[in-house]
């Protein structure tokens, strides 16, 4: 009877060592493990800069286009009414465009022609008036309102 026991557990051994080691072949080791997830997190943050980034030059797009819009109001008014401009050679004022104000600086200077003046505006957000998002040239005549 111990030698029927003994075979039973010699064989139960064995196939308990056959099973562990079947085991083993099927999971990742630690090391496997944590360089996968350190290869993760810096592509992970690598993909995270590139959306703050875009994030940014996207609101640095809009307040662009929004200072252009600014710029393009400015040139029209001062062409349906050229007499503003008339008085002085430099302008500025404050400009409330999309919930926001605008800061605008507006500079007249004569060109070859006399009837034809350049001129040339600047805008900037007011909140920081020391970067200048847009300038627009532009070209005004004043010739059409002396002669009427």
């Amino acid at each position: 009877m111990n030698l029927g026991i003994l075979k039973w557990l010699n064989k139960t051994n064995m196939q308990n060592r056959i099973n562990i080691k079947n085991k083993q072949t099927f999971g990742f080791t630690l090391v496997e493990v944590l360089v996968a997830l350190a290869i993760l997190s810096i592509s992970l943050s690598a993909v995270l800069y590139v959306i703050n980034q875009n994030t940014s030059n996207l609101i640095y797009l809009k307040d662009k286009t929004f200072a252009h819009w600014v710029a393009m109001n400015k040139v029209s008014e001062f062409r349906v009414n050229p007499s503003v401009i008339q008085t002085s050679n430099r302008l500025s004022g404050h400009y409330s465009l999309a919930q926001r104000e605008w800061k605008w600086t507006a500079q007249i200077t004569p060109t070859e022609d006399k009837e034809l003046n350049r001129l040339i505006i600047d805008v900037y957000s007011a909140e920081d008036s020391e970067m200048k998002l847009t300038t627009l040239n532009s070209f005004v005549s004043f010739s059409l309102r002396d002669k009427k």
